[in-house]
């Protein structure tokens, strides 16, 4: 996380709070988790927040005060001072959405690693943040999940021995559905280039892909003529639920590595370098977007280079996504959501079962910290501990998605006819 704003200014913040620190105590609740649920989470947490008096002093968006729309917004900083028999308690809320993955490794390795927030003793002047790669670094304490703690690679890697002891989380329930789609750059959705259009991935073709990482488009249409056409994947990193998901939905594990590119402003190709992602290094192809909106981002761009040229004359590109980044109405301007197994994405195609491609959003809570003293919130009456505090998110939740439907990428359970044991499980009739 680059900050907009001068290091030394937060530096000179925090030695003015430390000078205090004999008569302070600041208490602090971290969350984490899903970016692709964040049009959901992010007004609710503001909700819980701001009805408690406590103040946005910061946000990525430059959001601050009251009266915001926070939902396109990815980390806020709150606060609030109260005085008690003399002593004066600062209560944090603190929200840096970095990945499901990423989250749930904190919370339930009770590490820091990876878990990036805006800084705590940010002033109030200071109000506009950007994600980068660097941030201040805490515990989660409650963490948002588009996948099941019991099926992602954070608890597999434990299984196989990486060093680090993963605890099971305090599952809230699920509470909604985040739902997904594929979709393709803006030379793909309509025959141009002497190609079809591209309106359908199966997940048998998406399984194909994933290994692959390109293959021609005659694959996906059948028709002879498109194998001149290269489709190339581009997806998220190992952060991502999203991607966990995608996998689960094309019959793989959600540790399977992948082959995936990156596209350029100038439509430029590459394949994803070799990178690091929360201590793990990921070989060249494994990687990709640590952003949902980055992602998306790039499937505006049509392909000019860097496809394989001893294969392809052109290409296109697909990528996987929340239906609250992608569009399926213009497909020439890109960001194009294409049907998965013949199905269209579609709020009555997913309430029925056909449509599959979504998951159950979860609110995990830290164990450890669930009930602790130093992440109980002294200004709010009652014991507002992180346990409490996911309960009143999710009571804001049920308002928030009760409200905004499929178009900002999540569904209220109560909206669907169907049920499912995990991501890429059977879909069954409640």
């Amino acid at each position: 996380m680059k900050h907009t704003k001068s290091i030394l200014a937060a530096l000179v913040a925090a030695l003015s709070v430390g000078a205090a620190s004999a008569t302070t105590v600041t208490n602090a609740i971290y969350i984490a988790g899903s970016t692709a649920f964040s049009k959901a989470a992010c007004p609710a947490v503001y909700n819980v927040a701001t009805n408690n008096s406590f103040t946005l002093i910061a946000s990525d968006s430059g959001k601050t005060g009251s009266g915001q729309d926070v939902s396109g917004c990815k980390a806020m900083l709150f606060r609030k001072s109260t005085v008690i028999s003399g002593v004066t308690n600062v209560d944090i809320i603190n929200l840096g959405l970095i990945g499901s993955e990423g989250g749930i490794q904190s919370a339930a390795s009770g590490t820091t690693k990876s878990t990036l927030f805006i800084p705590n003793n940010t002033p109030a002047t200071n109000g506009t943040f950007t994600f980068a790669t660097t941030g201040e670094a805490h515990v989660a304490d409650v963490t948002f999940s588009d996948v099941n703690q019991l099926t992602t690679s954070r608890f597999y890697k434990a299984l196989a021995g990486d060093g680090t002891t993963y605890a099971a989380l305090l599952d809230k329930g699920a509470f909604g559905l985040v739902d997904f789609a594929w979709a393709v750059s803006p030379n793909a959705a309509v025959a141009t280039n002497g190609h079809s259009a591209f309106t359908n991935i199966t997940a048998i073709q998406a399984r194909k892909l994933f290994t692959a990482g390109n293959l021609p488009l005659s694959y996906f249409t059948g028709v002879n003529s498109d194998s001149n056409t290269g489709v190339y994947l581009i997806g998220r990193d190992i952060d991502s639920g999203t991607r966990g998901v995608a996998l689960a939905e094309a019959g793989l594990s959600i540790t399977n590595p992948v082959n995936q590119y990156s596209v350029d402003s100038n439509g430029v190709i590459a394949l994803q370098t070799a990178t690091t992602v929360n201590g793990i290094a990921e070989v060249a192809g494994n990687g990709g977007y640590n952003d949902s909106g980055l992602m998306a981002t790039a499937l505006t761009y049509a392909p000019t280079s860097g496809w394989d040229t001893n294969k392809y004359t052109n290409a296109v590109v697909i990528g996987y996504s929340g239906t609250s980044k992608v569009q399926n109405t213009v497909p020439a301007t890109g960001k194009y959501a294409i049907s998965f197994n013949g199905i269209a994405p579609a709020l009555s195609n997913e309430a029925t079962g056909a449509y599959s491609f979504w998951s159950f959003e979860h609110l995990y809570i830290n164990a450890t910290t669930k009930t602790s003293t130093a992440h109980k919130l002294s200004s709010v009456s009652g014991s507002y501990t992180p346990s409490t505090f996911g309960d009143a998110v999710i009571s804001q939740l049920g308002t928030v998605i009760a409200t905004d439907f499929w178009g900002k990428g999540y569904t209220h359970t109560n909206d669907v006819l169907v049920t499912r044991a995990q991501e890429g499980a059977v879909i069954s009739i409640k």
